[in-house]
Parts: structure tokens; C-alpha cells; sequence
């Protein structure tokens, strides 16, 4: 899952990672899961959709999000399915229940209450710090206790990337990819 953030902060390319993350991940056939909103998850869904279609491909295939009872998506370039919940706070549990891994770019509240539920969840987040906001406090948090969060399974210094700020947006996507690949053993 990739989500986070709604409004764009000047010279803050968290919208940008988002973008080059979406195309990385769709074309490597990832399945994937954002949320409804604009700013990230649009960003995100938006380029998924593209680099997928632009292989005849139907993005439902590999990107889903849900939605509150009653309520409209801000954007529809993904399977969207109607939550059991009544609303995107109470959907956050069936969120985090479907995925394995979530990234995090800068957000708020909802970010930070996803990060945490994931957290309590065993699921691996990992946290933009680079993008500041809840993904910066989360990252903060997780250093700190980073052998009991994640020991060894993910070398400390490839966690430490998520906060190099020398990156473009490019090179944090390979850098996510990369933590992706490594998580999952194919590296």
C-alpha cells in the first residue's frame, strides 16, 4: 500500500515520489493498494493506471482501493470497492488488513493512525522521511526501536535511505523498489 498526503507542500516532491513509485511498482506487475484521496494516493493510482494501460493491461488487475458507504472517490483509476465501514477512519482497519507492506509519504493524522494500526498489525512500514510530516515522525519512531521492530530483516542503513534528502523523486521510487525486493528476498 501507498498512501499519505493530501495537500502539496512547496518544494516538497512527495507528490513526485509518489508518481515515479506508482510506475515502478505497476511495471513489475506489483499488486497494489492507495486510498481515494488526491495527493498521494492520486498521484500514485494516476501513474500505475498509466504505465499499466500503456501495456494494454487493466489496472483492476493490479490496483484496488475502497471506499466509505455513501461516499465518492476523488478518483477513479483503480478497482474501487465499497467498505464494509461507514467511513474512510473505520475503513483504515480493512486497509491495512489487505496489504503486507505500506509506505508512507508525509500525511497527517489518518497517516499516522495507519502507520501505527500497521505497526500493531506485525505489517512492514516504511515511512518516506524525506516527505516529512507523519512520515517523518514515523521513520523517527521506528529508528528508535528499529532491532525490535525489525531486527533482522531489513539491514538498518537500506532503512536509513528513506531519509536521504540528496534523492530525486526517481531514485527514491528504486530506493523503495529496492527495500521491496530485499523484504521479499529477491534481491
Amino acid at each position: 500500500m501507498v498512501t499519505g498526503g493530501r495537500q502539496p507542500i512547496q518544494g516538497n516532491p512527495y507528490f513526485d515520489i509518489a508518481y515515479e513509485m506508482g510506475k515502478i511498482f505497476a511495471k513489475n506487475k506489483y499488486q497494489l493498494l492507495t486510498g481515494i484521496a488526491k495527493g498521494v494516493d492520486e498521484n500514485f493510482a494516476r501513474e500505475a493506471y498509466e504505465a499499466v494501460s500503456n501495456n494494454g493491461e487493466d489496472i483492476r488487475d493490479y490496483l484496488k482501493a475502497y471506499t466509505g458507504k455513501n461516499q465518492r472517490p476523488h478518483h477513479t483509476y483503480w478497482k474501487i470497492l465499497v467498505s464494509k465501514f461507514r467511513k474512510r477512519e473505520e475503513g483504515i482497519p480493512e486497509l491495512v488488513e489487505e496489504c503486507d507492506l505500506i509506505f508512507l509519504l508525509s500525511g497527517a493524522k489518518n497517516t499516522s493512525y495507519i502507520g501505527v494500526l500497521s505497526l500493531l498489525e506485525n505489517k512492514i512500514v516504511l515511512p518516506l522521511s524525506v516527505t516529512g510530516g507523519a512520515a517523518s515522525d514515523l521513520y523517527s519512531l521506528i529508528l528508535n526501536r528499529y532491532d525490535k521492530v525489525y531486527g533482522n530483516l531489513l539491514p538498518k542503513s537500506k532503512f536509513q535511505n528513506l531519509a536521504d534528502i540528496g534523492r530525486t523523486p526517481i531514485e527514491m521510487a528504486e530506493v523503495c523498489f529496492d527495500l521491496v525486493k530485499i523484504i521479499s528476498g529477491h534481491s
